[in-house]
C-alpha cells in the first residue's frame, strides 16, 4: 500500500544564536526548506551538513503532516516541537466511544 503524501515541518533541536538569526530549541525554523535549513549546519559545528542525509542532521527535528492546511496552522500558530507533535497524535487517536451515564 502506498504511503500517503505529507508536508514536512522543520524545528529546531537546540537553540541557534546568531547576528542575523536566533532561534529557540524546539521552535518551528523561519525557513521551511531543506537547502536553507542545511546552510545552518556550519553555525550548529555541523561542516558536511550539506553532504549529510537530511534525517541525520542533529539541529532539525522534523513531523510530518497530511495536509498543506495543518502545516500551515501549525506554523501560523507558532506551536513549538512537543505542541505540534501532541496536537497530531491527539488527532491520529482513536477516540473511546461516549458512554451514557445512568439516571
Amino acid at each position: 500500500m502506498p504511503q500517503p503524501y505529507t508536508w514536512p515541518l522543520f524545528f529546531a533541536r537546540k537553540a541557534l544564536r546568531g547576528t542575523r538569526l536566533s532561534v529557540e530549541a524546539g521552535a518551528a525554523f523561519p525557513f521551511q526548506d531543506r537547502a536553507t535549513l542545511r546552510g545552518f549546519g556550519p553555525a550548529y559545528g555541523i561542516r558536511d551538513a550539506d553532504t549529510r542525509p537530511f534525517g541525520d542532521l542533529p539541529y532539525v527535528h522534523t513531523l510530518n503532516v497530511h495536509t498543506e492546511e495543518m502545516r500551515q496552522h501549525i506554523l501560523r500558530q507558532g506551536l513549538s516541537y512537543d505542541e505540534a507533535r501532541a496536537l497530531l497524535e491527539g488527532m491520529a487517536a482513536p477516540s473511546e466511544p461516549q458512554r451514557a451515564e445512568a439516571p
